[in-house]
């Protein structure tokens, strides 16, 4: 086995592509039918003020009640004991989240970043149109392809890289999620950026001189980039509207007007699109490849995958409408999305449930008045 870090510099993605087709050589015949290359990073930036927000881990987990569906092996660099055991809380929620018969293998790398910049991760390569794929002629992060495929597609290289703060002085190790003012909460952070690493992630970007483009210069996109649509919902790969190394690709990606628009998170998000993060200039690294800041602040469920993150903002659950997203990319996750179909008929009298999902709303509507009143259940006895 041997390890090589993700690549930073222009040196280091050509060195680091041409010992990953060395690796692709050795491979089976039906592994080697595809193309894989580095993969571009997102980051988590701080906002310096007090949230006091908690979204705790979901009952299930907690009780432990939701099996592990996936297996993390993690590789650390300058971590300390606190840190790691803070790292591993997050992967530990996170395997019970997502399924996969191949086990991710990340690297987390505890160094120095950038003022206000709390982490950034993404997956070491990308892969399209290998055995498997759930869509021809679309790039998918590390360690989706290798679930799709059922094998590790690049076997002595991590399918995830992150790297956090380490000049950052106002950590918070602790894993149960009580940091208090002034503090940053490490557990979320790594949450966040392993979202990142499992496909959370586009490849619209926007250049030194203001050309915005996608595809990473291949004309293909990621599977993140094909649910992407304006508020007209007119998808961003349309190059009739936006043509691809155009500032058209631009003033859409700054418009703050850009959506994912997937079925399943659809379902999870009252029917409609999930607003992007797309604000005016472009920002590398946040922009695009997260949920709008406006649309979930702190507090709200689906905050995880938002570019910033406040002092004493917790977030130890990544809540549905994260999870359905992953869903439209292709993964198997324990959100109940769209959901099977009812085995009984819905009545006055008898509640219909699917025996696997794990959080349920109930709403009772009063016939003679027309009031409404919603209530929150889990089942199978978790606290």
């Amino acid at each position: 086995m041997f390890i090589v870090r993700h690549p930073t510099t222009a040196a280091g993605i050509r060195n680091a592509a041409w010992v990953f087709l060395a690796a692709v050589l050795v491979l089976p015949p039906a592994a080697r039918a595809q193309e894989a290359r580095p993969a571009p990073w997102s980051v988590l930036r701080a906002s310096y003020y007090d949230a006091d927000t908690k979204i705790a881990v979901r009952p299930e987990i907690a009780a432990k009640s939701l099996p592990q569906t996936a297996t993390f092996e993690v590789d650390f660099v300058g971590f300390s004991p606190d840190a790691q055991a803070a790292f591993q809380r997050a992967v530990d929620i996170w395997s019970s989240l997502v399924t996969s018969p191949v086990p991710i293998r990340i690297q987390a790398v505890w160094t120095p970043l950038g003022p206000g910049i709390l982490g950034g991760a993404g997956a070491q390569f990308i892969h399209r149109d290998f055995t498997g794929a759930a869509q021809p002629g679309t790039w998918y992060v590390d360690a989706l392809a290798d679930a799709q495929a059922g094998m590790d597609l690049n076997p002595g290289f991590h399918d995830i890289v992150a790297q956090f703060n380490s000049s950052f002085g106002q950590w918070y190790f602790g894993t149960d999620g009580n940091p208090g003012p002034g503090l940053f909460d490490l557990v979320t952070v790594v949450l966040h950026e392993i979202g990142h690493g499992l496909g959370f992630t586009g490849s619209f970007t926007v250049d030194q001189g203001g050309v915005g483009s996608w595809g990473l210069t291949t004309g293909i996109p990621f599977a993140y980039d094909t649910f992407a649509e304006d508020g007209s919902g007119t998808s961003l790969l349309d190059e009739n509207a936006f043509p691809n190394n155009s500032v058209a690709v631009t003033n859409v990606l700054q418009s703050d007007d850009v959506f994912f628009n997937g079925p399943n998170l659809n379902l999870a998000n009252n029917g409609q699109p999930a607003p992007l993060f797309a604000p005016n200039p472009f920002l590398q690294g946040s922009s695009f490849s997260h949920f709008d800041e406006n649309a979930y602040p702190p507090g709200n469920p689906g905050s995880l995958m938002t570019p910033f993150l406040a002092q004493n903002e917790v977030i130890h659950d990544a809540d549905d409408l994260a999870l359905c997203l992953f869903e439209d990319l292709g993964w198997d996750t324990a959100a109940q999305c769209g959901g099977a179909a009812p085995t009984c008929v819905p009545s006055a009298t008898a509640i219909c449930l699917n025996d696997d999902r794990f959080r349920v709303e109930l709403e009772w509507v009063f016939p003679s008045t027309g009031e409404k009143r919603d209530a929150g259940v889990v089942p199978f006895g978790s606290d």
